[in-house]
């Protein structure tokens, strides 16, 4: 889910996608990056709709979204873009990649949305993201004392989830930003809850 071109929820798998389909769509994609001999990380973006797909765009590297696939693959997809910068094979081909699960991660924000989502700025005066790390992934470069420039992205913290199934990972996830305690700046955890 985006607002303003801008990543705000990510989720995998799809939900509207059918295992047929999201195996032709990894086909395609796969068949892409071999024939312009591509060796690395990467992320084939594609709009879905009404049953059909549409290329956007190839990034070569990892993506912020990097950690939804890693948790429905069980796979770290930093070590494997260093194993490739290191000429290593990788442990596993394509097709014995297998798909567990359901993962969403939120984008925590510093801005307002009761302000029409405007950039905040300021100190985090407290900064307490340590709830439930047993059960929820929280990537963030803030802590308590923090200065949030308003000439950078907006995003404090990426917090990921996965469980057996989209409703018991959508439960996951709002626990997860029920727990974040921060104050000091205007952030969106309330807008994403």
């Amino acid at each position: 889910l985006q607002r303003r071109h801008q990543k705000v929820f990510e989720e995998a798998p799809g939900p509207v996608i059918t295992p047929e389909m999201r195996a032709k769509i990894g086909s395609i994609c796969a068949e892409a990056v071999a024939k312009i001999n591509y060796i690395g990380a990467g992320t084939i973006e594609f709009l879905f709709e009404d049953g059909e797909f549409f290329f956007i765009e190839m990034n070569t590297r990892l993506q912020v979204e990097h950690p939804v696939t890693e948790a429905v693959t069980g796979l770290d997809l930093v070590e494997w873009q260093i194993r490739i910068a290191r000429g290593e094979p990788l442990p596993l081909a394509q097709d014995a990649i297998v798909c567990n699960g359901h993962a969403f991660e939120a984008r925590l924000n510093a801005e307002d949305p009761r302000r029409g989502f405007r950039p905040a700025s300021g100190r985090l005066l407290y900064c307490d993201l340590s709830y439930r790390q047993d059960e929820v992934r929280l990537d963030s470069g803030v802590a308590e004392s923090s200065d949030v420039p308003p000439f950078y992205d907006s995003m404090l913290a990426k917090i990921i989830v996965h469980e057996t199934d989209r409703p018991q990972a959508l439960q996951k996830l709002r626990g997860g930003l029920a727990g974040i305690q921060l104050a000091g700046v205007a952030t969106n955890r309330q807008f994403l809850t």
